[in-house]
This record gives C-alpha cells, sequence and structure tokens, in this order.
C-alpha cells in the first residue's frame, strides 16, 4: 500500500515539475516553495520568459505559481509520511512557548517533522533529490532569528529540555551551524550584575546536559577557548550553573579530563610564560574559585579527581598548584611545510600558580567556611560536608608522613604571602608557625593539627590578586567588546586602575603590512591618568609598545590586542578586543591558469568559463547531472605552468546550483593537500586563504543530492 502511494507521488510530483513549477535552470519544487523569498526579490529576472534545458519555452506565472504550491506541499506530506516519523515530536507541547511555535510555523519548520524520512527517501530514490528542501539552512535561519532575542533562547532552551525530538533537532542544526554555538556562548558571557538572560542561559545549558546525554556528548564534544571562557562566566554568576559543571565532570570524568579531550585542552590553555592573561588563565581562575565557593560544586571536582588515572590526577593538580603543563611531542608530515616539530616538554607558569591559589583561597573563604563546623574534625568521612571537603583537600597536599608536599607548599606559600602583601595582622603565633614552614622547608606540626589549623588559616590570610566580578560567584564583567576589566592585584588601601580600549572597537578588520592605531585610556584613583603606560600586545605577534596611542602593523591572523595598565602599587587591569588581519591580497592569476572538470553538463556550459573573468547571468560552468553513475563529488581543476604563490580563492557559485560543501585541496611537493577542511556554502560567493605555492589547485564540492547539478560563475585566484 505504502509502495503505491509512494509510486503515485512520483508520478504527481514530475508531472507538477514538468507542467507547473516556477524554477529557471533546474530549480526545483521544494526551492519553489521554501525559498518564494528570493524569487519575490527577483521578481523581474523569474518573470522573464527563458527556455529550459532543452529549448523549451515556460512561462513563469505568478498566479498559477500561488495556486499550485499549496497543492504541491499537500500531496506530498499526505502521501509519502508515516505518522511514526516526524523528526520533531513535541512529547511535552506546553514546554514550548507560543513564541517558539509560531516562529516554526511561519518559517516552515513544522514541515521538519517529516525531515528524516524525506532525507531518507530522496537519497534513496534516482533523481528523486531534486524534490528536497535544504533542510539545513532552512533550520539554521530559524535558530539564527531565535539567538537574535535573548527571551526567546531561554524559550527554545526549555522547550527542547522537555521535547526529545526538538533536542536532537537543536543539537543537529547546531553542529551543521557553529556560528549558532558561538551566540549562544557570547550570551552566557553578558553576566552584567548576576541577573541578566546570560546568567539564565548558563544554567540551563548545563542542566540540559546532565538531563540527555546527547546534549552533555555535543557540549563537551564542541568546547573550545571561547565556549570554555563562557562557561566559566556562567559559573562566576550563578552557583547553580557552577553545580552542574562539576556533576557532570563527577559523572564524566573519565570521558572528559583523561587524556588530550576538547576540556583539557581549554582547561591547559595557559597562554605564554611571560603573560598571565593571554591564554585561559582568567576564565580558569573564574572556575577555581566559582567551584570552591560552593560545597556540593567543590565536593563534585574533588570525586571527580579520585576517579581519573593517576597521571591525570598529577596533570591537574600539576596545573592547579604549580602552574606546570605538559607540551606533548609534535611530529610534522614530510609534505607539511606550515607544521613546525617540536620536542616534548615542561612548562612552568610561576605567577599563574599564584593566582589559581588566590582564586582557590577566596572561594573558600567565601563558600565552605561559612559552612565549617568548628566542633567537628576536618576529616574526609566528616558528617559536615564542609569538614569533608577540607579533610579531601588536605589529602591533596599533605603526605600519608605528615609532611607537606610541593602542591602543599605552593598553596601555603600563596596564603602566606597574601597576608604580607595586604599588610594584615598576623594571625598570632599560627601564622609565625607558617611562615617558619614555607621558608624552612619542613613541617613542623603534625598531620591533624595541621588540618584543625587551615580553616582558621584560610579565613584569616585569604588574599584576591584579581577582581573576580560580581554575581551570585563573583562573575567577570569582561564582555569582549574592550570596555571590561578583570581587575588586578588590590588591597584594603588601594584600588586597582581601570583601563578601556577606546579603538579599535572589536571586531575590526585589517591587512597584513598596514600600519593600524590602537588608543586606550587609563586612570587610577591614587595615581590619576595614567595612559601614557598602557602597554600593548597581541597574542600572536607579542609585545606591540607602550602608551595612550601606538601604530603597528600586524601579521596575518585573528589576533586578541589587550591593553595592560598597572599602578605604582602593583596592581593591575586589562582589556581586550579582537582583530581580524587579512593577508595582502595581489593580481587574480586565474585567467593564467588551464582549467578542467570532473564532468560538464553540455559543451555550453565547460569549464572555461569559471575563469573567463565574465560572471553575467548565463556565463557559468555546470556539472552533469548527478547520479547513481557519476561520482557523487564534483571537481575543477586549475593549473599553471610554473609553482605560483596562492594567498585567496574565491568562487562565486551558480546561486541555483549550490553544492552541500567545499574542499580546496592544492599540490604541494607532488602530493596534493587539504588546505581548508569541509566549508560550508554561501549563496553567492566564498573565499578561503590559502597562503601556499602551488601549480595546482582543485575545489571538490559535495553533491547536494542525486539528480541535481552544481555551478560556478567565476574563480578569481590572487596572489
Amino acid at each position: 500500500m505504502l509502495f503505491c502511494k509512494l509510486l503515485k507521488l512520483l508520478v504527481d510530483l514530475l508531472i507538477l515539475i514538468m507542467f507547473i513549477c516556477p524554477c529557471v535552470d533546474s530549480k526545483c519544487l521544494w526551492e519553489c516553495i521554501y525559498y518564494k523569498n528570493i524569487y519575490k526579490n527577483n521578481k523581474k529576472e523569474n518573470n522573464d520568459m527563458k527556455k529550459d534545458l532543452f529549448g523549451v519555452v515556460k512561462l513563469n506565472m505568478d498566479g498559477l505559481k500561488k495556486s499550485f504550491r499549496g497543492a504541491a506541499f499537500a500531496i506530498t506530506l499526505g502521501a509519502a509520511i508515516p505518522a511514526t516519523s516526524q523528526a520533531i515530536d513535541l512529547d511535552n507541547p506546553n514546554a514550548c512557548s507560543s513564541g517558539i511555535t509560531n516562529m516554526m510555523s511561519d518559517m516552515g519548520l513544522m514541515a521538519y517533522s517529516v525531515a528524516n524520512f524525506m532525507n531518507g527517501f530522496c537519497k534513496s530514490m534516482p533523481f528523486f533529490g531534486m524534490f528536497c528542501p535544504d533542510l539545513d539552512k532552512m533550520a539554521g535561519s530559524f535558530f539564527s532569528k531565535i539567538l537574535e532575542n535573548p527571551d526567546l533562547t531561554l524559550e527554545m532552551m526549555a522547550c527542547a529540555n522537555a521535547n526529545d525530538g526538538m533536542l536532537s533537532f537543536m543539537i543537529d542544526v547546531m553542529d551543521k551551524n557553529p556560528g549558532l554555538l558561538r551566540q549562544v556562548g557570547y550570551y552566557m558571557e553578558q553576566t552584567g550584575d548576576g541577573t541578566s538572560q546570560g546568567c539564565e542561559l548558563g544554567e540551563a545549558l548545563t542542566q540540559m546536559a546532565l538531563n540527555h546525554s546527547n546534549m552533555k556528548n555535543f557540549l563537551f564534544a564542541k568546547i573550545d577557548d571561547d565556549l570554555y571562557g563562557s562557561l566559566s562566566a556562567g559559573m562566576q554568576c550563578k552557583n547553580e550553573t557552577t553545580v552542574n559543571v562539576t556533576k557532570l565532570l563527577d559523572q564524566n570524568a573519565e570521558q572528559v579530563l583523561q587524556g588530550s579531550t576538547p576540556f583539557t585542552r581549554a582547561f591547559a590553555n595557559m597562554g605564554t610564560v611571560d603573560d598571565s592573561d593571554d591564554g585561559n588563565e582568567i576564565a580558569t581562575e573564574d572556575v577555581f574559585s566559582a567551584v570552591f565557593a560552593n560545597v556540593t560544586a567543590a565536593g563534585n571536582f574533588m570525586s571527580a579527581l579520585s576517579q581519573v588515572d593517576g597521571e591525570t590526577q598529577k596533570s591537574m593538580m600539576d596545573l592547579m598548584f604549580l602552574g606546570k603543563i605538559q607540551i606533548p611531542e609534535k611530529t610534522c608530515a614530510w609534505w607539511d611545510w606550515q607544521c613546525t616539530p617540536r620536542d616534548a616538554s615542561e612548562q612552568l607558569h610561576a605567577a599563574q600558580a599564584h593566582y589559581n591559589m588566590y582564586a582557590s583561597i577566596k572561594g573558600f573563604t567565601i563558600g565552605v567556611l561559612p559552612a565549617y563546623d568548628q566542633t567537628l574534625p576536618p576529616a574526609p568521612d566528616s558528617s559536615a560536608p564542609a569538614n569533608a571537603l577540607f579533610g579531601q583537600f588536605m589529602g591533596l597536599i599533605i603526605g600519608a608522613d605528615g609532611q607537606m608536599n610541593e602542591y602543599g607548599f605552593s598553596f601555603f606559600k600563596s596564603m602566606v604571602s597574601g597576608a604580607q602583601i595586604h599588610q594584615w595582622a598576623p594571625a598570632g603565633g599560627m601564622l609565625t608557625a607558617m611562615i617558619q614552614l614555607v621558608e624552612g622547608g619542613f613541617t613542623p606540626f603534625t598531620l591533624d593539627q595541621l588540618m584543625a589549623m587551615m580553616p582558621q588559616l584560610m579565613d584569616q590570610n585569604s588574599p584576591v590578586p584579581r577582581e573576580l566580578g560580581s554575581g551570585d560567584n563573583a562573575g567577570s564583567t569582561d564582555d569582549g567588546t574592550g570596555g571590561g576589566t578583570d581587575g588586578g592585584t588590590t588591597s584594603p588601601t588601594n584600588t586597582a586602575p581601570s583601563v578601556a580600549i577606546d579603538s579599535p572597537s572589536s571586531g575590526a578588520t585589517s591587512t597584513a603590512g598596514e600600519m593600524n592605531s590602537f588608543t586606550a585610556t587609563a586612570s587610577d584613583n591614587e595615581d590619576g591618568a595614567i595612559s601614557g603606560n598602557v602597554k600593548w600586545s597581541s597574542n600572536i605577534d607579542g609585545s606591540m609598545g607602550q602608551g595612550a596611542t601606538i601604530n603597528a602593523s600586524l601579521t596575518a591572523g585573528s589576533h586578541t590586542i589587550t591593553a595592560s595598565i598597572t599602578d605604582s602599587d602593583g596592581a593591575k587591569s586589562t582589556a581586550t578586543v579582537k582583530v581580524t588581519i587579512n593577508p595582502v591580497i595581489g593580481e587574480n592569476i586565474a585567467p593564467n591558469a588551464s582549467v578542467s572538470a570532473s564532468s560538464t553538463y553540455m559543451s555550453y556550459y565547460s569549464a572555461s568559463k569559471i575563469n573567463d573573468g565574465d560572471e553575467s547571468f548565463n556565463n557559468y560552468w555546470m556539472s552533469d547531472y548527478i547520479s547513481y553513475w557519476n561520482p557523487a563529488d564534483e571537481k575543477v581543476y586549475l593549473t599553471w605552468g610554473g609553482t605560483q604563490e596562492v594567498n585567496e580563492v574565491t568562487i562565486h557559485w551558480q546561486s541555483s546550483m549550490l553544492p552541500s560543501s567545499f574542499t580546496v585541496y592544492a599540490l604541494v611537493n607532488g602530493s596534493w593537500a587539504n588546505m581548508t577542511g569541509s566549508m560550508s556554502v554561501t549563496r553567492g560567493s566564498d573565499t578561503v586563504y590559502l597562503n601556499v605555492n602551488t601549480s595546482k589547485i582543485y575545489i571538490k564540492m559535495g553533491a547536494p543530492n542525486y539528480a541535481s547539478q552544481v555551478g560556478i560563475h567565476e574563480i578569481e585566484v590572487r596572489k
């Protein structure tokens, strides 16, 4: 019965395509339905009489178009879709706000409920692929629209958390559109005073990861420096987010913390040895202070640490207490001239070790000490959670023989130094004894005595070298726009200076070799105007100079520019902006190349079209129809007579024949090298930067589906 329905559907759709569909240049019925706005914007072009591929005149009549759209869509859904094949199955529709469901309806996303079935069906049937909608782009537009509004973003999270189908849909779309996850991270960083949607979003996202394994796996697979920073801001803002994150680490310790994982790479990114804020140092301090400011979260973290192997425990303890990280050996393929090999080594960030200790001590002072029961010992098995936590922590820094290990010396040295830096009154004989311990290098106390001293010592000697912002857990106020500050070393009698980058704004672009102007304003309550002392640096090029305004030429790449200021008492503050420096682009050398393609529909659409400098409407290369008898990927080759310096490649697509993705390869030392990885396609044109010396390149294009074609108007290749 189903086969008959499918056969009838196929015949009906072929009839509709032949006599009704107002598409031009092989545009399909689904594009007529879902991209109607494109046709509206190009009404004059689409209302012209044009010849199809067989020379038959096709009339594009708006009235006929509108009349049959609904009928075609109804036939498609009614005849072919089993009720059990829905991809968006709202188990709990009440959890989805009207704002979300209305947008789904307006943008055609209710039709996405048939996505799984339609995609599988289209790909399994030769020639039927042309009827499939571009679901990924449709869904990406839907989420992009939602993410423009923080309230709708939270409503979407609530809807997905309560509906497995919606959650799977959301994860799939975010996986195919990485920019969406960046936008979620950006909102998490907008924590302000602890009451904004950013705080709520951090809690919602991590709660979803706890509730749903697919969200957990996606989050830990995608975490990078940016998302790590966003999560740390969320942890500073809400205790609930901190507890959720540490619970995730506790439940998935081996998967997330052992070996080289996305999380451990972000956690261990401490930038350069000479700078304490050019990697993820501040984000990691925020994590430590947030974790140890909450008894439950700290307990989760300690539990996670106890589950991993000895090597992982040591590496995490080395980073936390000593600022020590292991740099693994790096080897390079013989043909990869851009790769720089290195030997395995050990890197010590001594200053960062103190910052980590200060952050942990600050957290203990805020969250754990108030819950400590002075009538009970700080034993790991204590019935009082705060006391048990102290017992577990002491087990990390003191050996079984009662002697303090290297982690303990680092911890207590930071505590004692804090007391001296801030000129706080010594805590009687106890502090004197601790100074003796640090300076003499031995432990004059038994393990039990030290454990009993710990809470009082921390309460009396907790330093604050960097302000960690405000919110539930004292969150960071830096929003990445250049106006925020991460604070600095402070004391009760000294206020950290302030610094703001006036220009350029974050996101600015320039070209390598050009002189760029950077301006900042800095002031201090005690020192007054100190803009002339601002020091500038780039995470790629290093030190850039000093002054309120400097001019600098930067190398190509994505730079984080830091302006730092230190007052006369040693307190430091920083501000950052992100700028992109594009490589210098020279003449277009594509016309000098010979061109070939893996297939061509007919001689009129030959590969020679792509480098003739003519981008007119009817001048383009077009592949043959992709079917079971043709390869799924199309390729076009550009070959020069000798080696050329290739910096930039721009591909101008035929907008009705877009591939699903593209990859650019270059011939390097006799072998083909993947220069870009798989890239998403933009309707219009795409530009990639290669920076390679080569005599030949090719562009591989993924087929959108069977019975379709891909096309290119022009390719520009610039030195």
